[in-house]
């Protein structure tokens, strides 16, 4: 069979091995030239954003690193604001050791694509400082040079979540997540309910997949996935031809709110958050890694549901007959080799860095591997059930994720959300709703939170 699927897409096969030697080239030297922060400092660049970005942003937070799952020797930082107030008087504000504050309840706040620590702004940190809350933002792995690894599937990202709650060490743990961040609280949720108090999904909901089916119109509106799928190109469109302001307008063009572009057309910065976005996706040597790393997330989760049509094509033969007479055959077959072409480059690099004997080069191949169907058996299923009190927040005018995905993924299967689930439609909110409707947001959460238990 497979001889035979060979011969009739020649064409595709071709691309795919070719764009299998792209890969290596995109991996092993990043297109990244200059590194320009419009006049802010660059110390501490391992680290994203850098100290001076965070000082300007939020003159009360600190600075932390947290540890990292895959890597030893990596970490990612985190932006904290420590709680400013104590109605019981339990614990002691002044006590700056993170690992030693139990009774103080903490909000994780996990941010997406394309986007930095800094989405989450000063008023967001100072409301729920000031209501009791520690509040601690992680720049996502990869997202910073500190952090930078091969694999960025979803159970290993989710186990980074499941180290920083147990870094931390708190009775209380609210974690709120936008993009990419709700598809990693998501999947924490799935694996470490006992760890979470809560769950906030802002921008994408819970079962994904189940939204896409109800809903294909969406595909249209993820087009940018499967453009990531492919070698450079999105690196170049991302850092030379404003990809990053695009995506940001365009999620958000049909907001009534006022919300002014972060990266002006120009090139020109006008504030800490538009700084740090331009740092991680707009960066020099420095970031090394750091581009290809954000779009990762995209090639090894997103880009392997691909194969699952593939597979169907050659499990059912009317199916398949059907498929392979028609230009969508040729098409998927493209995605679906460029996506394991994608895995095989990300298994070369594991086995060139950390293995030495046959021993180390299978256990690379098997980590690799395992991470893979774990995150694929994950975001392939319609009825992964859910723990933990969830809150979904969608904006009506979100031009990435389609609101109506939260009514197919959740409000139509509350079965699925053991311990409760509502969602919030905010009638003139975008993607970046929680920027957008930062008040409403602070009360929505007071309100969720609260309804739960009088000490959280």
């Amino acid at each position: 069979m497979l001889k035979t699927i060979v011969g009739m897409q020649r064409g595709p096969l071709l691309l795919a091995i070719i764009f299998w030697l792209l890969f290596q080239v995109e991996y092993l030297i990043e297109i990244d030239f200059g590194y320009s922060i419009a006049g802010h400092s660059l110390e501490n660049v391992s680290h994203l954003p850098s100290a001076s970005l965070i000082a300007e942003a939020l003159p009360e937070a600190e600075i932390l690193e947290l540890p990292l799952s895959q890597c030893c020797g990596l970490s990612s930082s985190a932006i904290i604001s420590w709680a400013q107030t104590s109605e019981t008087g339990e614990y002691e504000h002044n006590n700056k050791d993170p690992r030693n504050r139990q009774n103080v309840p903490l909000v994780i706040m996990l941010h997406g694509f394309p986007d930095t620590s800094l989405t989450f702004g000063a008023d967001l940190h100072q409301h729920f400082s000031e209501k009791g809350f520690d509040v601690v933002v992680p720049t996502m792995p990869g997202y910073e040079p500190s952090s930078v690894r091969p694999l960025y599937f979803l159970t290993g990202i989710a186990e980074d979540l499941r180290l920083w709650i147990q870094y931390f060490n708190r009775t209380t743990v609210h974690v709120v997540g936008h993009d990419w961040g709700s598809v990693v609280a998501t999947v924490g949720a799935q694996l470490y309910p006992n760890m979470m108090t809560t769950v906030t999904l802002i921008g994408v909901p819970a079962n994904l997949l189940m939204g896409f089916l109800g809903a294909p119109r969406q595909l249209l509106h993820f087009w940018y996935s499967f453009f990531f799928q492919l070698p450079i190109a999105p690196l170049l469109w991302l850092k030379y031809a404003d990809g990053v302001n695009y995506l940001h307008q365009s999620w958000g063009n049909y907001s009534k709110y006022d919300s002014p572009s972060v990266i002006l057309h120009d090139g020109a910065v006008n504030n800490p958050y538009g700084a740090s976005l331009k740092a991680v996706f707009q960066g020099g040597k420095v970031t090394e890694g750091v581009l290809t790393s954000t779009i990762s997330y995209y090639r090894q989760n997103f880009g392997a549901l691909i194969i699952w049509p593939l597979l169907l094509c050659l499990a059912v033969p009317a199916v398949g007959t059907f498929a392979r007479s028609s230009w969508l055959y040729s098409l998927l077959l493209f995605f679906t080799l460029c996506s394991l072409s994608t895995l095989a480059s990300i298994v070369m690099m594991r086995i060139s860095e950390n293995s030495t004997t046959p021993i180390d080069v299978f256990n690379t191949v098997r980590f690799s591997l395992r991470q893979f169907l774990e995150s694929l058996q994950l975001a392939s299923s319609l009825t992964n059930e859910i723990h933990v009190p969830t809150l979904g927040i969608s904006g009506l005018q979100d031009q990435c994720m389609l609101p109506e995905l939260y009514n197919i993924s959740m409000v139509q299967q509350r079965h699925l959300f053991h311990a409760g689930m509502d969602v919030v439609f905010v009638p003139d909110g975008s993607h970046w709703v929680h920027r957008e409707w930062t008040h409403g947001l602070c009360t929505t959460l007071d309100q969720f939170w609260e309804s739960l238990s009088p000490q959280t």
